[in-house]
């Protein structure tokens, strides 16, 4: 037990805190204080390393990310999974994207990338999902996607040719998102309102344009437009594209 000014010390903290819960209707809970709590302590070998059930623990970082891929805390492994779904937002897309291509993941980003008008309008069950609109051509009219449709084999040609520096081995500097968030999530914005966003990856910027797919019940991207080169004598861009906004 405490003694001398260590115990009233020990008072005075114990009764500010009562005093603090009693004043404090949050504080007040109806829940029945579960008795017996203890925390919890690790063993240790001799050497000074954990164990548990008379195994040596793992500390290590890649053992940590080893196991939260293990329960799904991995959101592009999920997305991955999953494919398009109403839970995820138009900047997840994004990123998603670019973390395939830089993975080399090239199936993931043809997934994320809008649909023909003609298939977006059928049912599920009717659709054929294995063609998706060309990043260097598609235009975004009146909220839909217009251009030239690809199948997964030209639309991996599209990406080799016009966006190599996109590609794992050609991003090592990653990329981030330039100027202000888009309207997506704002009061009096309808959540499938197009978006558009700025990215920097390494010396290059590009600007992504998504549409919202009510197939899919996602944002999706629709079109890819290099607005600076990421090396001098880049020659990526479709005929008669500038590189300006």
């Amino acid at each position: 037990a405490p003694s001398g000014t260590c115990a009233r010390m020990w008072t005075l903290t114990l009764t500010s805190a009562a005093l603090a819960a009693v004043r404090s209707p949050i504080a007040l809970s109806s829940r029945p204080i579960r008795s017996g709590l203890r925390a919890r302590v690790l063993a240790c070998d001799p050497s000074g390393t954990p164990v548990s059930n008379g195994t040596a623990m793992d500390l290590s970082f890649e053992s940590f990310m080893g196991e939260a891929r293990r329960r799904g805390l991995d959101k592009f492994e999920r997305m991955r999974e999953r494919g398009p779904h109403a839970e995820t937002a138009p900047r997840q897309v994004v990123e998603f994207v670019l973390h395939s291509l830089r993975e080399g993941d090239l199936q993931s980003a043809f997934a994320f990338t809008a649909l023909p008008p003609d298939i977006a309008g059928k049912g599920m069950a009717n659709a054929p999902l294995d063609r998706r609109m060309d990043w260097s051509t598609a235009r975004v009219i009146n909220g839909n996607p217009s251009g030239q449709v690809l199948d997964f084999a030209g639309f991996e040609a599209m990406v080799r040719e016009r966006f190599s520096f996109l590609l794992h081995g050609k991003a090592a500097d990653g990329f981030g998102f330039v100027g202000s968030s888009p309207l997506w999530g704002k009061p009096n914005v309808p959540v499938h309102a197009d978006q558009e966003y700025f990215v920097e990856v390494g010396a290059a910027l590009v600007r992504i344009e998504l549409t919202y797919c009510w197939l899919l019940f996602c944002h999706v991207v629709t079109s890819v437009r290099v607005l600076r080169a990421p090396v001098d004598g880049y020659a990526g861009l479709p005929d008669g594209m500038r590189l300006d906004l």
